[in-house]
């Protein structure tokens, strides 16, 4: 029922995350908030983001898509992948903190 950003056990516990925990995820772009998961098996350099999060059950009209969505954080402009000619929706840099 929640957007679930998964994090490395280590990383998490140096951040003060525990599981469970709502942390933002946040770049230059923007900010996300969704809810950690913990994991010794993630490289601790890695965050994984649940995307397209939206809250269809929520009334207005555009069901909260903003607040947890992983687009807010990336951009559709160049630069472009060489390989295939498109935007990287694969990795970008961001920080996450917890969300007090």
């Amino acid at each position: 029922p929640d957007p679930v950003a998964l994090l490395n056990t280590e990383t998490a516990a140096g951040l003060g995350i525990a599981g469970g925990d709502w942390v933002f995820i946040e770049n230059m772009r923007g900010r996300i908030r969704q809810k950690a998961r913990l994991s010794a098996a993630l490289d601790p350099r890695v965050v994984v983001v649940e995307p397209s999060w939206w809250f269809p059950e929520r009334d207005e009209d555009v069901h909260g898509w903003a607040e947890a969505n992983m687009n807010v954080l990336t951009s559709s402009g160049p630069p472009y992948s060489r390989e295939i000619g498109s935007v990287s929706l694969r990795g970008g840099l961001c920080r996450v903190v917890r969300a007090g």
